[in-house]
């Protein structure tokens, strides 16, 4: 494009998986795992949180303001006036915006710029909440924003950046990096491309050897064996993964069902030490006849329903 803004185009459909390509953006998986709330791609158009109708149609109007001397990060250099991405989830932090008790407790709490008519306005709902704690978290930033730089890398250039505060970037980062890892462990070096989604304390990866479309791994950040040895917090964190991608896949590929499952230990036919949970979709007509799922791991004791 003549404004030197390159704007993002699919393709492909997303809900043929050994065709497409993951719709979510590098800084959309790097942004998660911060507040526990993982940023919606900007081409989600259906389902709850939903922003791709918004975004794709406002895409256009970024030229628009670049031809009118906008600077678009991370696109340009940055200048006034300046446009940046936000997901308002990063700048609120972990509130129940849906209440209105919580919201106004939460601008009592930490938000002193905010009070009598201004702050009423605020809660009034959850899109006002979002907008008017959005601002003030960036006007306290003003030094970080204005020492951002154009993106020195192709991907970024093509795909922009969700701008957060650095001191949140550098602990989620800090967080992640304190992960204890064991060498020569696949789920100990995983690639950043081949994460499908996030959460503080595991990834979802793609399975290299699928049995299904859309076979997909869940393993935890910290190299651990098995799974049980982590503790609740952590596991709730793991599980609550595995719901999410068993939401992803639902809603991109249709399946009539899914095994969910994990191999823990050698005994139970766990392969890699690295614990991992297998989130499988099964569509009909996979297997002759389906019934038993997990039970078919002892072919001989299966079967409870034909004498």
């Amino acid at each position: 494009m003549a404004t030197g803004l390159r704007i993002p185009v699919l393709g492909k459909t997303w809900a043929d998986e050994a065709e497409a390509t993951h719709h979510f953006r590098r800084t959309e998986r790097d942004s998660s795992g911060g507040t526990g709330s993982n940023p919606k791609s900007v081409f989600q158009i259906g389902g709850g949180g939903a922003v791709g109708t918004g975004s794709i149609r406002g895409m256009p109007h970024l030229a628009t303001l670049r031809a009118e001397g906008f600077s678009i990060w991370p696109f340009h250099e940055v200048q006034t006036p300046l446009v940046i991405e936000i997901y308002p989830r990063l700048l609120t932090g972990p509130v129940n915006k849906s209440d209105f008790r919580a919201r106004e407790a939460y601008l009592n709490q930490g938000f002193p710029e905010m009070e009598g008519s201004l702050a009423y306005k605020a809660t009034s709902s959850e899109d006002a909440f979002d907008a008017a704690v959005s601002a003030v978290v960036m006007s306290r930033h003003v030094d970080d924003i204005s020492g951002l730089t154009a993106a020195g890398d192709e991907t970024k250039s093509i795909e922009g950046m969700i701008w957060w505060p650095r001191e949140t970037r550098e602990a989620t980062a800090n967080s992640r990096g304190a992960a204890v890892r064991q060498a020569d462990c696949p789920f100990c070096d995983v690639s950043g491309e081949s994460v499908v989604a996030e959460s503080r304390h595991a990834l979802a990866i793609e399975d290299r050897y699928p049995v299904s479309r859309g076979h997909t791994l869940v393993v935890p950040r910290e190299h651990t064996e098995t799974l049980f040895a982590r503790s609740d917090e952590v596991q709730a964190d793991i599980w609550s993964l595995v719901s999410r991608v068993r939401a992803r896949l639902q809603s991109e590929l249709h399946p009539d069902g899914f095994n969910v499952g994990v191999n823990d230990g050698p005994a139970g036919g766990q392969t890699v030490a690295h614990a991992h949970i297998h989130v499988i979709p099964r569509f009909e007509g996979d297997a002759v006849d389906p019934r038993g799922g997990i039970r078919w791991v002892l072919p001989e004791h299966a079967a409870y329903w034909d004498p």
